[in-house]
């Protein structure tokens, strides 16, 4: 007896439809190129007026632009591996100095293209991009020369065409390029140095890290003139960095290489003083807000995203491009959709964090239709308080204000305002606590407040440790939250908090961040560093 299944049916199959992602799957090539420090808005394509990318400009216009574009930490290290895993920054775990190595149990972009038959090569500038931190594993080839210039990208970009010249006819291969040309310090070579400054700088001390960080540590304020001078040696960089990529894109499409993927992004953006620190500490727009351009040879562009995606959406992204399977837990999601011209109603939002002279955090997310940007400030925390610079703001809801202080080194005057308005001044010494319980102007409602102490001084210029911090005073109790909240879509820079005008869009987003929780994958290595690598995280102001 013959038994005859759904299969044995003579009526005809219904043709399969078309999914909008075949022309998307199986292109030969992946150029993945990651530019350290550069910041979304100073690129024309995202709005700036000043001529810093005239070539990627023309060139994203031929693929997709996400407009919304974060990554989860102003840091190179933990940025990269949350790109190079899917997986946001307390679930790989590599927080340096002391965690930094990948655990071996989480797979790696490069190991899964590896593990699919790709040939694989990765070429980096060091420091926190030096293999030994788990970035060189999947590679077949790879270098990581420790920075010393802003040039180092021809290098950098040549050993990638090297390796594309190498490449067999049939070969699939995956390409990874980082660079730190657009990386304090901002010395692009001439002619470029002048581009956007009538009087650079006669060597780049002057636009050192350690000179940056007097600002962020506390020692003074920058004036006007010098804040202009470092956006235009910032953006001059940008511009160089422009012609080499403009370069590399013509060389890699001579070699006949055409049907390739090309993703442009970075780990991080740079502060330029925008919310009173330089470099990259703080998890505002300017260090978290990254430019992502993908290009597609079935992509015709422009296309624009205005959807929040983050750093750890690109590697389901690629193994999805790539058809590999993702190899294990992931946070991401792919942006496939959207490269797919796919009707797409995401409900997606952008979490950073950093610890540096504070705790900071941000959520990123639309509310009504319109993008929100929450930061929550809280100070770093010791044994018995938290130390402070000049001065520490936080929200405070009780009529009564309760404070116990300690002055650093030497008496000070401390001033304390409440919604701007001066209330009380506090005498502190150095050598015992001082506490005062201050009643505030209104009995209920949240009041922010203000504390701001006369001067400050670093231990490490007292001798008394490496601790390089300008310190004024510490408050007993470190839980001293501030929330501020930004209306993106009509305030871009983030210059304009409206937690007052806002406050349910303010509770919401925090209940959504206090809410919000990580399980670690796997416990992550530590490895001393070697001279070398010491001397090149120094050049880049790391340590």
């Amino acid at each position: 007896m013959t038994l005859c299944l759904a299969a044995c049916s003579h009526e005809p199959e219904a043709p399969l439809e078309p999914s909008p992602y075949d022309p998307l799957l199986g292109t030969r090539g992946y150029i993945f190129l990651s530019v350290d420090t550069l910041r979304a808005d100073h690129l024309g394509i995202y709005g700036s007026d000043r001529q810093t990318s005239p070539f990627l400009d023309a060139l994203a216009r031929r693929g997709v632009v996400f407009e919304q574009a974060y990554a989860h930490a102003p840091a190179t290290l933990i940025s990269h591996m949350s790109i190079f895993t899917g997986l946001y920054p307390q679930e790989h775990g590599v927080v340096p100095p002391a965690n930094n190595m990948l655990s071996e149990q989480i797979p790696t972009l490069p190991e899964t293209f590896l593990g699919a038959g790709f040939r694989t090569s990765g070429h980096t500038e060091g420091g926190f991009m030096h293999g030994a931190h788990g970035f060189a594993r999947g590679f077949e080839v790879f270098s990581d020369d420790p920075f010393e210039a802003s040039t180092d990208v021809e290098d950098t970009y040549e050993r990638g065409l090297e390796f594309l010249r190498g490449l067999e006819k049939d070969d699939r291969f995956f390409l990874f390029l980082h660079t730190y040309s657009v990386h304090d310090p901002y010395f692009p070579p001439e002619p470029y140095r002048g581009l956007f400054e009538s009087n650079p700088p006669s060597s780049p001390e002057s636009v050192s890290a350690d000179h940056i960080g007097t600002v962020n540590s506390g020692f003074r304020d920058p004036d006007p003139g010098e804040v202009d001078f470092l956006k235009g040696q910032y953006d001059a960089g940008l511009r160089y960095f422009d012609s080499v990529l403009e370069r590399f894109v013509s060389q890699v499409e001579a070699l006949g290489l055409t049907d390739v993927t090309w993703i442009i992004t970075s780990d991080h953006g740079e502060e330029l003083y925008d919310h009173g620190r330089l470099l990259h500490t703080q998890t505002y727009p300017e260090s978290l807000r990254v430019p992502l351009i993908v290009l597609h040879p079935s992509i015709t562009g422009p296309r624009r995203v205005s959807d929040v995606v983050r750093s750890i959406d690109l590697a389901p992204t690629l193994w999805d491009l790539a058809g590999i399977e993702a190899p294990g837990r992931v946070s991401g999601s792919s942006l496939m959709p959207y490269l797919a011209g796919a009707e797409y109603v995401p409900d997606r939002a952008a979490y950073g964090e950093v610890q540096y002279l504070d705790q900071q955090r941000s959520w990123v997310r639309r509310v009504d239709g319109e993008l929100y940007l929450l930061v929550e400030h809280l100070p770093l925390a010791d044994a018995d308080g938290a130390w402070v610079s000049r001065s520490l703001s936080f929200d405070h809801s009780d009529s009564t204000l309760k404070l116990k202080v300690l002055a650093f080194h030497q008496p000070r005057r401390l001033e304390v305002r409440v919604d701007g308005e001066p209330l009380a001044t506090v005498e502190m010494f150095s050598d015992r606590w001082v506490e005062e319980a201050l009643e505030l102007p209104r009995a209920t409602g949240s009041q922010r407040i203000e504390l701001r102490v006369d001067g400050c001084v670093s231990p490490l210029s007292l001798g008394l440790s490496d601790d390089y911090r300008c310190l004024g005073f510490k408050i007993a109790d470190p839980q001293r939250r501030l929330l501020r909240l930004y209306n993106l879509s009509r305030d871009p820079n983030a210059q304009q908090d409206v937690s007052k005008t806002s406050p349910r869009i303010l509770r919401e987003l925090a209940r959504q961040l206090e809410e919000k929780s990580f399980e670690p994958v796997a416990a992550p290595g530590q490895r001393p560093l070697d001279e070398e690598e010491e001397n090149a995280l120094k050049a880049l102001g790391y340590i």
